[in-house]
């Protein structure tokens, strides 16, 4: 009989983030495209990866608390020192980013003013161009390069003790940043200088990608490139083949691949604005600037301090802007993360973020009980979407968007 491979944490609770793979002193964690990571045969057993694992959740109220004796309690957003709506000055980067361009041109500046010696960021596979990847981005092309939101779940893969460099900020999602708390606090943690969040619904399995090809009947063997968010802010979903033609999904489109393609773990985080961040980043929708603007949250002092760095040296334009209209402009994503508390309770999961209750509106319950219901039955509802014309498709996504106030 064989022996069941040893893995990190079973599968249900798996995010998927690597966090594992990065704290691993023997380099033998294997990621996959599905849950959960598995330990290779070279581990010696030290814990350190179960340690830094955040598929059991983390108490972000107090974690939160921790990051800033001068922030504010926000119910819903976490704790909280400034937020406001800013851009790139740069207006390449402007352009070329998801929303303002925000991270990207704090990133740079930080490689150029030498204050960190590389970004952890999600770029496309050389070989695979649709297919995300991590990377240690340690010039400023390598930075730009990695612009745009990818909506593909992403694992680091590689362990922080074979990178030469000691001070690393690493971009990611909630899950991330979860685990990178935690993984601060191992000896190997201290390479990691800072903490960029992005806002964060659910994430979208790599098949979700494939699907979006699909519908635009181009194999992936031809893909030459593909931009998740190309064209005017909002975007949508851009393909370039190797025969130089060019296909174009509208963003609405990823309203509904949500619903068939999201990872299961993602349906229980109740995490959305990134709560454990140095500083947290996301869509300024609300504005409807067709530039596009960024949401950012100052969480910690040194969050904080980098921010005003940025806007001093004129890299980043910000104006103040309430909490309460970021919350708003999010209110059906917040307000279905924070659900999550419920759905934990009602499963009997073993993820625990903090004691916090959410009064969910009728609307929101009735959209959730929608997409918990399809979701369920994904698989199903995977093989019908795939024979439906593409106009009922795009009906389905813009009755979603109306939902979700996106």
């Amino acid at each position: 009989m064989t022996a069941p491979i040893p893995v990190v944490i079973e599968s249900s609770l798996c995010t998927r983030c690597g966090c594992c793979a990065a704290v691993c002193p023997q380099d033998c964690i294997i990621m996959k495209s599905t849950p959960p990571a598995q330990k290779g045969e070279t581990c010696i057993n030290c814990g350190l990866c179960e340690q830094v694992c955040p598929g059991r959740g983390i108490d972000l109220q107090s974690h939160g608390a921790s990051l800033c004796d001068t922030a504010r309690y926000h119910r819903g957003m976490g704790w909280i020192i400034n937020s406001y709506s800013a851009y790139a000055t740069e207006e390449k980067i402007r352009k070329a980013a998801t929303s303002g361009g925000a991270v990207t041109s704090m990133l740079k500046y930080l490689l150029e003013a030498d204050i960190i010696d590389g970004a952890l960021v999600v770029t496309f596979d050389a070989d695979q161009p649709w297919i995300t990847r991590y990377i240690l981005a340690t010039s400023t092309e390598e930075v730009e390069q990695s612009a745009q939101t990818k909506y593909q779940i992403t694992s680091l893969e590689d362990s922080l003790h074979k990178i030469p460099q000691n001070r690393i900020a690493v971009v990611g999602l909630p899950c991330m940043m979860h685990g990178m708390r935690k993984l601060q606090k191992t000896p190997v943690g201290k390479k990691i200088v800072l903490l960029i969040g992005l806002f964060c619904w659910v994430h979208m399995e790599q098949e979700a990608t494939a699907f979006l090809l699909r519908a635009l009947n181009i194999k992936t063997s031809d893909v030459k490139d593909i931009a998740y968010r190309s064209g005017e802010y909002l975007g949508g979903f851009r393909v370039r083949d190797i025969h130089g033609h060019k296909k174009f999904l509208e963003k609405e489109c990823y309203n509904f691949l949500p619903l068939l393609y999201a990872p299961e773990r993602c349906t229980v985080c109740a995490d959305f604005s990134n709560e454990l961040a140095d500083i947290s980043c996301g869509d300024a929708k609300s504005l409807k600037s067709p530039q596009g603007h960024t949401y950012v949250i100052t969480r910690s002092q040194l969050g904080q301090d980098v921010l005003d760095d940025c806007v001093e040296h004129g890299v980043i334009q910000v104006n103040a802007c309430p909490i309460e209209e970021i919350m708003d402009s999010e209110g059906s994503a917040l307000l279905f993360k924070k659900g999550a508390f419920k759905r934990i309770e009602k499963k009997g999961i073993p993820i625990f973020y903090g004691t916090e209750q959410y009064t969910i509106p009728l609307k929101n319950k009735i959209y959730e009980c929608i997409f918990c219901f399809i979701h369920a039955r994904r698989r199903y509802f995977r093989k019908i979407i795939e024979f439906l014309p593409g106009a009922f498709f795009n009906l389905i996504s813009r009755w979603i968007t109306r939902q979700r106030g996106r």
